[in-house]
């Protein structure tokens, strides 16, 4: 995942506790560039990050600083500052006029939102549309962003950010394990959801020249395979 920068912190003081990541959708015909300068402090309307209309991830509020994104808002019990939760949230808007999505940026999205709630241990019922957090204002970010692939916000949640469902493993990493059936002691590729033991891991590892401990209870076969085509170790 490249994240471009194109940071502007002015005046945007520091102290996000980062506990929320917000999607929300421009809701604008603009290019990607008159949004970037759009989503500025000057308005007192500003966000972290934007996707582009090509997927891209630009970065323009750094993390630490409480951009300007939620407004009047609220969730659960949370705490609010000035009644908005930007003071502990992380803004990510799409530029789309609010139907017009695609599926470069629903993967940028999940990238991004994958990487964030590691990064920050935000949890999967934190991931949440503005329209979750100012229900009476706000109706972004449009249902058509997420219904390709989900019927539900939650679902798209639980079955496409916090797991590896979306990810499409390339057919050389398939065969890869296959292959490695005999020396490797796993299994084929039908049962993807069946749990690999740590000391069979660790011994694959070894396999490939990666000396690395393995801590917990295993990992199930999808993610293993993911994690080992993204790093093209498999293609040894």
């Amino acid at each position: 995942m490249k994240i471009i920068k194109s940071i502007n912190n002015e005046n945007l003081q520091l102290g996000n506790k980062k506990q929320l990541v917000i999607i929300h959708h421009t809701g604008s015909k603009g290019s990607d560039k008159a949004n970037i300068k759009y989503l500025n402090k000057i308005d007192y309307i500003s966000a972290h990050y934007l996707i582009g209309k090509d997927g891209s991830i630009t970065q323009l509020v750094d993390d630490d600083r409480i951009a300007y994104h939620a407004g009047i808002s609220e969730y659960k019990n949370i705490p609010t500052q000035n009644s908005s939760l930007n003071f502990c949230s992380i803004g990510i808007e799409v530029n789309s006029n609010g139907k017009d999505f695609n599926d470069k940026q629903r993967y940028a999205v999940i990238d991004l939102c994958r990487f964030l709630i590691h990064k920050y241990s935000i949890s999967n019922e934190n991931i949440l549309r503005h329209k979750d957090i100012a229900p009476n204002r706000k109706i972004d970010i449009g249902d058509n962003f997420y219904k390709p692939f989900a019927s539900t916000w939650s679902k798209f949640v639980n079955e496409f950010i916090m797991y590896d469902k979306y990810y499409n493993v390339s057919d050389w990493a398939k065969a890869s394990i296959k292959k490695a059936d005999e020396n490797f002691n796993i299994s084929n590729w039908e049962e993807p959801n069946e749990i690999i033991a740590n000391v069979t891991v660790e011994h694959i590892f070894k396999k490939l020249g990666i000396f690395n401990k393995v801590t917990g209870n295993g990992v199930s076969k999808e993610r293993f395979i993911v994690a080992m085509d993204r790093l093209n170790a498999l293609n040894k």
